[in-house]
């Protein structure tokens, strides 16, 4: 009988714990959330995710602080008319980059996924194992990933605007190092065991889906070298996928490091992250057909606007990082204009 009654209390209190979950799953949602400006932390490009349109996504981008700040989705609109998303933020891991993935793929058809290759040189193994535990419950369990949210609500909300994942920055700080930073070299930095697994996995599960990943690196003379490139190679060549590295193109992309660098050659601006997106598109429809969408009512309703939104805020930014706007950008975010991301 004691058994009996243990079972119980157990069974009932994992039922109770589920309906919780459920219930923070509602209360919690993105979608109720994110359009009115209350995510503003690193997971609202996961945020963004759950409200775009079913089915109207050409390219998704992630990967950690480099893909965040080198990847503009406004530009691949602008001059491709392609639709892409920027899901890469601070920090991101591998385990982090496979849910979104699966998760986009729930409601979008990408034909291209990009994957920034910072990320594989900084994945700790404790950090894996602890990020691994959370996606498993964070996937089942949405509401867990924004269940925060509510300190937001009770504060002012943000003024950060995301455009399609991309945080506009005008700030410069110019690159004073060496510029022939990817010296020849025959030696490679081989990425570990656990990094290469999950790049496997986020390979084998686009391929699943239909779409093409697409390794790449970011210009940074302060992360890549030459041996990082081999590595990333090698990995590349053993995934059978493309690898992109943008710091053996920096003069074609025409990237000037005294003006389109944010931190002094760690992460671009977006000056140049515009002319970095352009050389991205340029490589990837080399390979992969994309249509454009600019002449399509139903798109050019939804994008166009953001672009607008994008380019307003780009002459008021320039010069001034994002944490750290003018009073008068404030204001006008305030007063002038919305809370809201455009768009939504």
């Amino acid at each position: 009988m004691r058994y009996k009654n243990t079972v119980l209390r157990i069974a009932g209190f994992l039922a109770g714990l589920l309906v919780l979950l459920l219930v923070l799953n509602t209360v919690f949602s993105p979608k109720r959330w994110y359009p009115e400006g209350y995510i503003q932390d690193r997971n609202a490009r996961t945020a963004m995710l759950s409200c775009e349109e079913p089915e109207t996504i050409d390219i998704i981008n992630v990967g950690d602080s480099e893909s965040g700040m080198d990847f503009n989705p406004m530009t691949i609109w602008e001059d491709k008319g392609y639709t892409a998303l920027n899901i890469g933020c601070d920090g991101l891991t591998l385990p982090e980059c496979y849910t979104v993935v699966k998760k986009m793929f729930r409601t979008q058809s990408p034909k291209v996924v990009l994957v920034e290759s910072n990320l594989l040189y900084r994945s700790e193994k404790k950090r894996l194992a602890k990020s691994m535990t959370a996606e498993f419950f964070y996937d089942a369990f949405e509401g867990l990933r924004f269940h925060n949210v509510w300190k937001y609500v009770w504060k002012e909300r943000g003024y950060r605007l995301y455009f399609k994942g991309y945080i506009l920055n005008g700030f410069s700080n110019p690159y004073e190092g060496e510029t022939d930073y990817m010296k020849p070299t025959e030696k490679a930095e081989d990425i570990q065991m656990m990094p290469a697994f999950w790049m496997e996995r986020i390979c084998s599960l686009c391929r699943k889906n239909g779409a093409e990943p697409v390794l790449w690196s970011a210009p940074s003379p302060i992360n890549y070298h030459m041996a990082k490139h081999n590595g990333l190679q090698k990995l590349a060549d053993k995934n059978e996928i493309r690898y992109l590295d943008c710091n053996l193109s920096v003069d074609e992309i025409g990237l000037d490091w005294s003006s389109d660098t944010l931190d002094k050659g760690d992460h671009l601006n977006c000056f140049g992250a515009e002319k970095t997106t352009a050389w991205l598109a340029g490589r990837i429809e080399e390979s992969i057909e994309l249509s454009d969408h600019r002449g399509e009512a139903s798109y050019a309703g939804a994008w166009d606007p953001v672009l607008e939104r994008y380019l307003e805020m780009k002459d008021m930014m320039k010069g001034y990082h994002a944490e750290n706007l003018p009073q008068e950008v404030m204001d006008y975010i305030y007063n002038g204009g919305d809370f809201r991301e455009p768009g939504f």
